[in-house]
């Protein structure tokens, strides 16, 4: 049974273990809870993973969170879903592949990407690592 602080929300587990799944609070999650428990569901999910199995994991855990949190905050996190531009300082959590799979986040895999969800053009200040194909590196042209 887990308990105890979770990157800024305090959690106890309450319920059994074992085949049943224990409920850690019977009170909603606030936004800044969600967030912290989305980025600590997100980290022991091996990749890649659908989305809904995140979200799943967080309503057997909290059923009374309304589930267009979680969702709201699964779309703010994805940074390249241009849906994310209409939420306040979304995190750099997930990549969406195009399977429709997610990922943890690598800027160095999945290069830069703006808050509004689409590829950050490189600059001098901050140059995007050339992507490769099949092993080699791409040719970069000015």
């Amino acid at each position: 049974m887990l308990s105890g602080e979770v990157a800024g929300a305090n959690v106890t587990a309450i319920g059994t273990t074992g085949d049943q799944s224990a409920v850690w609070r019977d009170a909603p999650l606030t936004v800044t809870e969600a967030r912290a428990l989305l980025g600590y569901a997100v980290s022991r999910e091996p990749t890649p993973f659908d989305p809904a199995e995140i979200a799943a994991w967080l309503s057997e855990r909290f059923p009374n969170t309304d589930p267009r949190l979680i969702e709201g905050l699964l779309i703010a996190g994805t940074v390249n879903d241009p849906r994310r531009q209409h939420f306040p300082e979304p995190e750099d959590l997930l990549f969406c592949r195009d399977d429709g799979r997610y990922e943890r986040y690598d800027p160095s895999m999945h290069g830069r990407w703006t808050k509004a969800g689409r590829p950050r053009l490189a600059s001098a200040a901050h140059p995007s690592p050339p992507q490769t194909v099949s092993g080699e590196a791409a040719i970069v042209l000015p």
